[in-house]
């Protein structure tokens, strides 16, 4: 009985996206509410357990363990994070590390694909040398390409535990800025946003750091079945004084086959959705004829 308890436990945080998205009041929405206590971080965050806030929340031992038994270890895969734009003078700067896991059930029909992220704690991570202070990237969103037409569930875990929750996640290819207090949302920004209007770019909101109210075109994102976005919070310093250097793990599950997945360009997109918006692609795993489209959107600002 344990052993099923157990089994319980781990696959009670996958939950499924569908393409067509969910329901919200006046339409739908490709995203899905995860762990948004705190209001997306902006207050105290209530941490997952089994059985309290742990929509969406997986419990594995140690973050090379499967989140769900009958899976095995398959591959890995380490990819710096570097910044080379307008912002860095041209020069390339290393932001932090993406560490990937790939899992696979003894039929070779499933696969779970995990990703963390790791931002650098240091001086040299400064993005901007030309603005007094330091500038460190933060990652607010992450998407992986290469689902279309593919059954899609997702998870996170919080290891470390210092790691921020997953607030929301979403088959769809737009990051979408949310900004709000320690009990509410600021005006106009919304937890799931709508499908509609049509946005289907990388960002979607106000890309200045004074607070003013977004148009409702300014809060929404398209459904795009071949991407799976991850919103959360990932900072090797923040203004407040806090730190959230490492993300917890992230996980897709999906169908997959006997081939090994590929490695593909800008599959995994990190952005940040406060200004300046930027979008760093780094290398990912794909399931086997996944494809990664659109490019990378150019948000680097002089």
């Amino acid at each position: 009985m344990l052993g099923m308890a157990s089994m319980q436990t781990w696959a009670v945080g996958f939950v499924s996206l569908p393409a067509s998205g969910f329901p919200i009041e006046g339409g739908t929405s490709a995203y899905t509410l995860c762990n948004p206590t705190g209001n997306f971080g902006v207050g105290l965050v209530i941490k997952a357990k089994p059985g309290a806030n742990d929509q969406c929340a997986v419990f594995p031992a140690n973050e090379i363990a499967s989140p769900l038994p009958g899976f095995k270890p398959l591959t890995v895969g380490v990819q710096r994070i570097v910044m080379n734009n307008a912002l860095t003078g041209g020069r390339d700067v290393s932001v932090g590390n993406v560490t990937e896991f790939v899992w696979r059930n003894a039929e070779k029909t499933e696969c779970i694909y995990g990703v963390k992220v790791m931002t650098t704690p240091n001086s040299n991570a400064d993005y901007n040398a030309a603005l007094p202070g330091k500038q460190y990237f933060k990652v607010n969103d992450l998407a992986r390409g290469g689902f279309s037409g593919l059954p899609v569930e997702v998870a996170y875990s919080s290891i470390p535990a210092v790691a921020k929750p997953l607030y929301r996640v979403g088959r769809t290819f737009t990051s979408v800025q949310y900004r709000g207090t320690a009990k509410a949302p600021a005006p106009g920004y919304l937890a799931q946003p709508p499908s509609t209007p049509a946005y289907s770019l990388a960002i979607n909101g106000i890309d200045s750091e004074a607070l003013s109210i977004p148009l409702q075109a300014q809060q929404s994102a398209s459904p795009d079945d071949n991407w799976v976005n991850f919103t959360t919070y990932i900072t090797a310093f923040d203004e407040d004084g806090s730190t959230s250097t490492a993300s917890g793990m992230f996980y897709v599950k999906s169908a997959c086959s006997a081939e090994l997945p590929a490695v593909l360009p800008d599959a995994i997109r990190l952005r940040q959705t406060v200004a300046p918006f930027i979008e760093l692609g780094v290398p990912g795993f794909v399931p086997p004829g996944g494809k990664v489209t659109p490019l990378p959107d150019s948000y680097e600002k002089p």
